[in-house]
């Protein structure tokens, strides 16, 4: 019952004698209060003379000041002359409560009660005897619902079984037994006859009964009550208006409604009585005004995550475009306001500070949802949102798509079901599918630096369900429309400017490029023109012997020789940004295949990025071979000699290296510099060619500067960045089937040992240093000698080397 008071915002009226269910009122809110601050009204209804006789007692006692009750908050006291007085006390209040909810249950069905002037009640009754029972029975003829509490015992027991059965015109044994079980003995006080009169009145007035069952564990008590206060509005809303009022009243009565449910979070009764047919006028008219409660309640229901409202009103919206266009902004400023606890919405308060905002504008809130999608994206012309104008105007790219603009909001309020919602309306389901994942995987990375542990947890997670939705949708497609798959996942999405492969690809999305599709394409790029069933050792074999390229031989398949007519070949679009690749026939006649020439197949060939793949491992190996023989046979001081051959080779090879890596930056495209160095050196091997590349330039330096004396630093610069073009060579592992995840086990299983050799190294360091203050106290050896002292014996005796007393 406290609960059914909470949500509907009721107060509990009673008969404010201290008996019966008011009893344990007071214990029922004392209880919930004390966890939560809640204010509960409880009012009691008292005639004018328990009032008069209160007061007498008070003068005769003017310093002791009493509450007349402590179970209830405040009273109500009623002159009425149609309470008869003299009477018993628990009588006579109960004729005051019954005049007194008449008289507001009468005030309500007058037609010229406003909408806002509307006081609904609702009579619960909870066990009670035959007073109870009449009580309930002119409550119901004054057309107010009852909500009968079955399992109280009593009348309410009563009242609800004859609800359920067949016992309202039985007056027989079945109907006094009943009687007698659920009013004892006190029935014998009444007639029998009164009894079932008063039933069968009550029961001609079924519509107005809500009978809620103590056994039923799946109903709640304020579902029941909530019912029957939206049954008293659509009442009197029938019964006043009739279809024949004013559009104006109409639109206020559906406006009321809309509150009530919103208040309750109840989509079942507006599904079931306001988002219907029949009120698609008035719903319709509704949002032409500025103050749309239509429009308000979707708002508050993407803000308070209600899946099922929004998924109700949306299709009731009539201007999905100027929703977002006005209350976009708004979703994101209230967010900011009222949930805190939004990691997006501190992150938007870092770019504030980061930008030097001091005034949080609404508008600011959406150009920095710009800002962060922009950095995770790498791509500096990404603008969602842009401020023009000063602080008012707001320039929405895309304003077409407004599912998706809701779609960007839920993911960074991380509401799964509803990003969804908006994703499954939106087109580009895949991209923007991988667009969501790449965005809660950034968040969650954040939520983890701040220690936000759970948050983070559900980050991922949701990241990992948008992926996988991205991968199911692929498969299917694949399944169901091969050639269509394949395009899709090299489409250019103009809203992310890139394509789904590389934002799985930027985002380490493992599993959506291991999709079939993902793997098809990639094979197909990587082999070129040349047929994927051409074994390998063919096609190594026909790079040192070009003869056999020719189709005629039948060494090397091409898939331009083998399609037939009804097969399509891909074609670059004459668009600027290709949004779709365009395909056209290649016929395959004889005369065809006499136009190719010998250069021809050779640009198929050659033109394979497989086989230029081969050529440059070939290079590199021979740069290596080059690199090491005048490293080891003719590495001298300039005192003595000038560079060979073989090394100014080598330097000339080593610039045209670093000039390709400069290239690879300089064409990233992300926006600036900076950006591209950034997205450049996501790659861990880039890293390792630019330290490769800088100790090249300083043995470079350090052959041209030192003398013999010190020329051996010289040689070791040189050695340790031979050795490093060498370790280079694992990443063409990477393109073999069985190699490359070895290689990949490798990275990381060298991450898992580091955390082993940290604690190698401490074992190491805290042995040496005490056997070193033992056995060599007060040493005189320069820093870097004890230092290795501190580590050799320790290192040597891991070994068994125990009798080593001094090391070489």
């Amino acid at each position: 019952m406290i609960e059914a008071v909470l949500n509907t915002g009721s107060w509990v009226v009673t008969c404010g004698t201290d008996e019966g269910a008011v009893q344990f009122i007071k214990d029922a809110v004392n209880e919930y209060i004390t966890l939560e601050e809640y204010y509960i009204p409880i009012v009691g209804i008292l005639s004018q003379r328990m009032y008069e006789s209160d007061e007498n007692k008070t003068n005769e006692n003017p310093g002791n000041w009493d509450t007349l009750d402590p179970n209830h908050t405040q009273f109500v006291f009623i002159d009425d002359t149609k309470i008869q007085t003299g009477r018993e006390t628990a009588i006579e209040c109960r004729e005051a409560f019954v005049n007194f909810i008449s008289k507001i249950c009468g005030k309500n069905l007058e037609s010229y009660t406003k909408i806002q002037n509307i006081l609904p009640v609702v009579l619960v009754l909870i066990e009670g005897g035959y007073e109870d029972l009449k009580t309930a029975r002119n409550m119901l003829k004054e057309k107010m619902p009852v909500i009968v509490i079955d399992g109280s015992g009593g009348a309410a027991n009563c009242l609800a079984a004859c609800y359920r059965g067949s016992l309202t015109n039985d007056r027989g044994p079945g109907l006094s037994n009943l009687l007698k079980k659920c009013f004892d003995d006190s029935i014998a006080k009444y007639n029998m006859y009164s009894a079932c009169e008063l039933i069968n009145e009550c029961l001609k007035h079924k519509s107005r009964i809500y009978v809620y069952s103590l056994d039923d564990t799946t109903a709640k008590v304020d579902i029941s009550i909530q019912n029957a206060i939206f049954g008293i509005y659509q009442e009197i809303f029938e019964s006043q208006y009739n279809g024949n009022g004013p559009a104006i009243t109409e639109i206020s009565a559906i406006k009321k409604q809309l509150e009530l449910v919103e208040r309750w979070n109840r989509c079942d009764l507006a599904a079931e009585n306001i988002f219907i047919d029949k009120n698609r006028k008035e719903l319709s008219n509704s949002q032409e005004n500025s103050n749309d409660s239509v429009l308000k309640m979707f708002q508050s229901s993407l803000l308070k995550n209600r899946m099922d409202f929004v998924s109700l009103i949306m299709d009731r919206i009539d201007d999905m475009q100027g929703f977002v266009m006005l209350h976009l902004k708004d979703l994101y400023w209230d967010c900011s306001i009222y949930g805190k606890e939004y990691l997006a919405i501190r992150l938007f308060e870092e770019q504030w500070t980061n930008e030097k905002n001091t005034n949080k504008q609404a508008i600011k809130m959406l150009c920095s949802v710009t800002g962060f999608i922009s950095n995770l994206l790498g791509d500096t012309h990404f603008k969602l949102y842009e401020q023009k104008d000063g602080y008012k105007a707001l320039w929405i790219d895309d304003f077409n798509r407004p599912f998706y603009h809701l779609f960007v909001w839920a993911l960074f309020m991380n509401r799964k079901e509803i990003a969804r919602f908006f994703l499954k309306k939106d087109t580009d389901f895949t991209a923007s599918a991988l667009f969501g994942s790449a965005i809660l995987k950034e968040l969650a990375d954040k939520a983890f630096y701040r220690n936000h542990i759970e948050l983070s947890d559900l980050l991922k997670e949701n990241a990992g369900y948008f992926e996988t939705l991205s991968c199911n949708l692929m498969k299917e497609l694949y399944n169901n429309e091969r050639d269509r798959a394949l395009k899709i996942v090299v489409n250019i999405v103009d809203r992310y400017n890139s394509t789904p492969i590389a934002i799985a690809s930027s985002q380490n999305m493992m599993n959506f490029m291991a999709t079939s599709a993902c793997q098809a394409k990639l094979n197909r790029i990587w082999r070129g023109d040349i047929a994927l069933h051409t074994p390998e050792w063919r096609i190594c074999m026909a790079v040192f012997l070009p003869v056999l390229i020719i189709p005629k031989i039948g060494f090397i398949t091409y898939e331009k020789n083998q399609q037939n007519p009804s097969s399509v070949e891909p074609s670059k679009s004459p668009d600027k940004i290709p949004t779709e690749q365009k395909y056209h026939s290649k016929n395959s006649s004889d005369e065809n295949q006499d136009c190719a020439g010998p250069f021809q197949f050779v640009s198929w060939f050659y033109g394979a990025p497989q086989v230029k793949f081969i050529f440059y491992m070939i290079t590199y190996f021979t740069f290596v071979v080059i690199f090491s023989i005048f490293v080891l046979t003719d590495l001298h001081p300039l005192s003595e000699s000038l560079p060979s051959v073989l090394e100014n080779i080598t330097w000339l090879w080593t610039m045209s290296l670093a000039i390709e890596e400069i290239r690879q930056i300089s064409q990233t495209n992300k926006g600036s510099f900076a950006r591209n160095i950034m997205f450049w050196a996501k790659n861990v091997w880039n890293i390792f060619d630019a330290l490769m590349y800088l100790l090249f330039m300083v043995s470079v330096m350090l052959r041209c500067v030192l003398t013999l004396d010190d020329f051996y630093y010289a040689r070791m610069t040189y050695a340790i960045t031979l050795g490093m073009f060498i370790f280079r060579t694992m990443q063409f592992f990477f393109v073999t089937r069985y190699l490359g995840p070895k290689v990949v086990m490798i990275g990381k299983m060298i991450g898992d040992l580091a955390f082993f050799f940290a604690l190698f190294a401490l074992f190491v360091f805290s042995f040496g240093i005490m056997y070193q203050a033992i056995l060599f106290p007060n040493s005189v050896l320069p820093p870097w000698e004890l230092f290795k002292a501190l580590i050799y014996l320790p290192y040597w005796q891991l070994y068994g080397e125990l009798n080593l007393d001094h090391v070489e």
